[in-house]
This record gives C-alpha cells, sequence and structure tokens, in this order.
C-alpha cells in the first residue's frame, strides 16, 4: 500500500509527464506613434529584435473624417519619396535603440547574430498598396554589421525575391514571387544559395498545373531537416483554384499530405518537435459544426486526435508544437500547453492581434497589436515561456 507521500510522487511525476499550466512573462514592449511594425523577428542571443517599421498612412474605412491629416501626410510623402516605405530596424531590448538597415521587408537573423537578410524595396512604395507591381525588382539583400556593407546574393529575373531566412551560416532559402491572386503577391517557388560557393539553385521550383501557379508556403527548421509547405492546384479558375493539395515536404519527399480541398494556410497550424512528430491544428472548416482537433502525427500516423472545447477567433502553434496562442472573439489572448491542456492568459490589452511571431526554440514569443489608446499605432510585446 502506497503512503500519502508517495502517492504525491506519483502525481507530481504524471503531471510533469502530461505538461504543466505555461509559464508566460512578459519582458519587454515598443511602440512609436503613427508607425506599424511588421515581421518581427528574434535574434539568437536574447538583447535584439528584427522588424520592419513603416508609417502608417490610413485609407479606405480607417480614413473615414480625417482627410486634413492623411493630406498633410501624402503631402510629405510627395516631397519625400521614402517617406513611408517599410524599413528593416534592429531593436536593442536593453537600450531601446533603434538602429535602421535599409528598405525592405522580412528580416532574420544569422545563426550568429552578425548579418542580416531581408528582401530589398528596390522602388519607393509610400503611398501605394502592397501588391505584385509595387515589389517588382526586389531581391535578397544581406548587412554584414561588422563592415556596414549591404549586399545583393540574389536578383529575380523578371517578378520578386522574398521571405529570406538562413538556414545555417551559410545556407539561405529564400521565396521567388509573382502575382498569384489577382494583383496579390505571394511565393510560387523556393531557392536555396550557399553563400560560400555562390551557388544558387531551386529547392522547389517554378511549376504551374491547370494554368495556375504551385503556392511556396512557410520554412520550417528541426534538427538539421528543413521542412517546407505548397500548394498544388488541382483545377483551374480565374485567379486562384477552387482546390489545391496541401504538401509539408522535406529532403526525402512529402512528409505529410494534408489532403485535397478549398485552399487552407497551413502556415502557423503546425508545429514538428525534436522527434520529427508533427503537431496539427485542424480548424479551418467550412462547416461550423465540425470540430477544431488538434491531432499528433508520427511517421503518417495518427498518434492521437483532441478536441478543442473552447472557442476562439484564431490561433498559432510554436515551431516545436509545445504551444498553442489562440484568441477569443473578445480579444483575449491566452497561451495553452498542447500536453496538458492547460491555457495562461496574457496580460495585455485586448485589441487587435495583427501578427506574432516565435523564436525558434519556442521560447520567446512576439505579439504585435493595436496600441490601446493610439490610433494608427502598433505596440509590439515580447514573452519568455517555460
Amino acid at each position: 500500500m502506497k503512503t500519502l507521500l508517495q502517492t504525491i510522487i506519483l502525481l507530481t511525476a504524471a503531471i510533469g509527464a502530461f505538461g504543466q499550466t505555461p509559464t508566460v512573462t512578459k519582458y519587454f514592449d515598443w511602440y512609436k506613434k503613427n508607425y506599424i511594425i511588421q515581421h518581427p523577428a528574434f535574434a539568437h542571443a536574447d538583447t535584439e529584435l528584427l522588424f520592419v517599421r513603416q508609417l502608417y498612412i490610413p485609407d479606405g474605412h480607417a480614413g473615414e473624417g480625417r482627410k486634413q491629416y492623411i493630406e498633410s501626410l501624402l503631402s510629405k510623402a510627395g516631397k519625400e519619396k521614402r517617406f513611408a516605405d517599410p524599413v528593416v530596424a534592429i531593436l536593442n531590448l536593453r537600450t531601446k535603440k533603434l538602429t535602421p538597415v535599409d528598405y525592405g521587408w522580412a528580416p532574420s537573423f544569422s545563426p550568429d547574430d552578425k548579418k542580416i537578410v531581408y528582401s530589398y524595396q528596390s522602388v519607393p512604395i509610400s503611398g501605394k498598396r502592397v501588391l505584385a507591381e509595387t515589389l517588382t525588382g526586389n531581391n535578397i539583400k544581406i548587412y554584414n554589421r561588422l563592415s556596414k556593407k549591404h549586399d545583393i546574393i540574389a536578383s529575380p529575373e523578371k517578378t520578386f525575391l522574398l521571405d529570406p531566412i538562413f538556414l545555417d551560416s551559410t545556407t539561405i532559402i529564400y521565396k521567388v514571387g509573382d502575382a498569384v491572386n489577382g494583383a496579390y503577391e505571394g511565393g510560387v517557388a523556393f531557392n536555396q544559395i550557399n553563400l560560400q560557393t555562390k551557388t544558387n539553385k531551386p529547392l522547389y521550383p517554378v511549376q504551374k498545373d491547370h494554368g495556375l501557379f504551385h503556392l511556396a508556403g512557410g520554412i520550417y527548421r528541426i534538427c538539421n531537416e528543413t521542412y517546407y509547405t505548397v500548394y498544388i492546384p488541382q483545377d483551374s479558375s480565374s485567379w486562384m483554384a477552387n482546390n489545391y493539395a496541401h504538401l509539408l515536404l522535406h529532403s526525402n519527399g512529402i512528409a505529410h499530405d494534408f489532403g485535397k480541398g478549398p485552399f487552407k494556410s497551413l502556415e502557423g497550424k503546425l508545429g514538428i518537435d525534436k522527434e520529427g512528430a508533427l503537431l496539427y491544428l485542424d480548424d479551418d472548416h467550412q462547416l461550423k459544426a465540425e470540430k477544431n482537433m488538434l491531432i499528433k502525427y508520427k511517421d503518417n500516423k495518427i498518434v492521437y486526435q483532441k478536441e478543442l472545447e473552447f472557442e476562439y477567433h484564431k490561433a498559432s502553434m510554436s515551431p516545436n508544437g509545445k504551444y498553442l496562442l489562440w484568441y477569443d472573439y473578445d480579444n483575449g489572448i491566452f497561451i495553452m500547453d498542447t500536453d496538458s491542456f492547460t491555457s495562461t492568459k496574457l496580460a495585455l490589452p485586448e485589441t487587435e492581434v495583427y501578427s506574432i511571431a516565435w523564436s525558434d526554440s519556442s521560447t520567446r514569443l512576439a505579439i504585435v497589436q493595436g496600441h490601446e489608446k493610439l490610433a494608427d499605432t502598433d505596440l509590439i510585446s515580447l514573452f519568455r515561456l517555460k
């Protein structure tokens, strides 16, 4: 017969095995009036953050009743061609000093944080919508922080390049872009470049089926293996197909087939743990009666399926599948442990979330949302998780 102490020890071990309520600690926030924040990316050291800063000029519904204010911004933009262009910037988390790097999008640190790769915005875009046409000519640049030099490492043949990341100290993957939904831009191929040999080769080449591009999704780096998502059209339509094949690929071919159907973005819906098990958030349904499920796969076999019994507006998986960020219809923001299914509510304003970014290790999280009191201003908040 077990003693009370033995029972407590066994219960404690069981809780540890199946996860605990996540501990989430806010350690930094930043904003600048009238600026929006896009594409946050963590340094490997815990002292810096990359993002794209852009002056926001309201239009459409956001501009109603603000004609004089908008005209003043556009007037200034007309005199300074890059007044509201996207600027890649480094933020020092200790001093809050913001250092501009260049005009561009989607920056990423090298493994040693000494270089930054990004998509360079080649022509002024202030006052214009971000469409395939306004991105045409964008190349991939590297900024060497020691030498202070900017070097072009890849240039487009006809369209534009986007979303570069370092796989390791010498290898970079980026997307080839094109117009994929009317005038709207998207990735249509993955290329891989070796910085030492200067070789640039397709990882997944530009392809079409039924007259439509295959779509390039996200890149996932787990335990020296590279995974990436692609969406293959199954029929023809005016701009995008009615149905796509949804695939997760790696060096040996198809890592997982998520099935065919209307386009469903897999980005933010999957995580891969260090054993290669895949956690997938199945919550993009056409029928309201369908349940939101968290599914774990190993070697393409289902390990378990768990129903998410709470309602939420949107959700995002951490890269290793350990955490699920979700927010409800009142913009309350929560972090859930995917083992224990217990959640922690974050102490943040209940305003719209525009974007989130996880560190590669899934131990840090950036959340960009509208500032509670300053119109046209984004607030970025950083958290540690354990």
